[in-house]
């Protein structure tokens, strides 16, 4: 297990605009870390740095204590996960897997072994000569991890691995990409613009908007403590309150200007303040409903939602230790 760090990293490409500025990210050795944001807030550019398939214009990119900024991908010592797999069709799942071996020159009398390591590894043993175009879209995810983790890299990139499967292959997936990466002890870096999947899987994630870092963080802190109005919209639904707002909720107002309050941390009680049920929307295990209380509009999840009627008036309960200062 190694370390990974981008200091001062800028990037463009030819003839257009700056896509990267003043990246400095510190990923610990063994971690999951994530990128996350939207499109062209420069999270699959950073990838491409950290690989090798792009060159910043200035910064230094090191794999533990080595400067791999002018190497090219195949000297990196990494494993590479694409949003789109890269299989090839016409070879077996055995014979995907053991392309990189062969890259690095393995010998071929040890290649056998570790191609059926890395396929019960991902628990693909027993289809070792199917076809790729025999596979589900799961499995074939999972030969694409066999294969970028086969060579045992250092470090193992993920481009949007989970992207291309249906919601059910997903939530089952990231489960699985977290036990492969704990199990080679690999320092994992994935790209995703879904925060759900970035929440559930991550150890840590760093958000990105125009290029830049917004925060760095556990799941925990970028979701109960974001510290900007982008960061608390971005990662998940969020009532935003200004100073005089907040002060009609609770009595002791943290410092601050601008407050994010989630909708969860709102709740129906027999006494508290007063408010008037607008709008709500089942959704099995949980409720999301529109309140107006103290003059404003907020959205509140209840969990095991009790059947309720719109107009009638309710009773909300807020703590002034769930509202949590926002920049601008």
């Amino acid at each position: 297990m190694i370390p990974l760090s981008c200091t001062g990293i800028h990037a463009a490409y030819p003839g257009g605009p700056a896509v990267l500025t003043g990246i400095d990210l510190e990923i610990k050795a063994g971690e999951l870390f994530f990128l996350l944001g939207g499109s062209g807030c420069g999270k699959t550019t950073l990838l491409r740095v950290i690989a090798g398939f792009h060159k910043p214009s200035t910064g230094t990119v090191r794999f533990g204590d080595k400067n791999v900024t002018a190497l090219p991908p195949e000297r990196r010592d990494l494993g590479m996960v694409f949003q789109h797999y890269a299989l090839w069709p016409h070879l077996s799942v055995a014979e995907n897997v053991a392309f990189p071996l062969e890259v690095r020159g393995v010998p071929a009398k040890e290649r056998p072994a570790r191609v059926a390591e890395a396929l019960e590894l991902v628990e693909l043993g027993a289809l070792k000569d199917r076809r790729i175009g025999d596979l589900s879209g799961g499995q074939q995810q999972r030969v694409a991890l066999a294969r970028a983790v086969v060579a045992k890299p250092a470090v193992l990139l993920l481009d949007e691995p989970l992207s291309n499967l249906d919601a059910r292959l997903r939530a089952q997936m990231r489960t699985e990409v977290r036990r492969i990466c704990a199990a080679t002890g690999v320092t994992a870096i994935a790209v995703t613009h879904d925060q759900g999947e970035a929440l559930a899987t991550a150890d840590r994630i760093a958000l990105m908007d125009g290029g830049k870092l917004v925060q760095v963080g556990t799941p925990r802190d970028l979701y109960d403590r974001p510290t900007t109005v982008f960061a608390a919209k971005f990662l998940g639904d969020a009532n935003l309150l200004t100073r005089l707002q907040a002060g009609r909720l609770v009595d002791a107002v943290p410092a601050g200007d601008q407050f994010c309050l989630r909708p969860e941390r709102l709740a129906f009680a027999d006494a508290g303040l007063p408010a008037t049920l607008i709008a709500g929307s089942y959704q099995g295990d949980t409720a999301q409903w529109t309140v107006e209380l103290a003059g404003q509009r907020l959205t509140l999840t209840e969990f095991r939602p009790r059947p309720r009627t719109l107009g009638s008036s309710v009773n909300i309960v807020v703590n002034a230790a769930d509202l949590v200062p926002v920049a601008p």
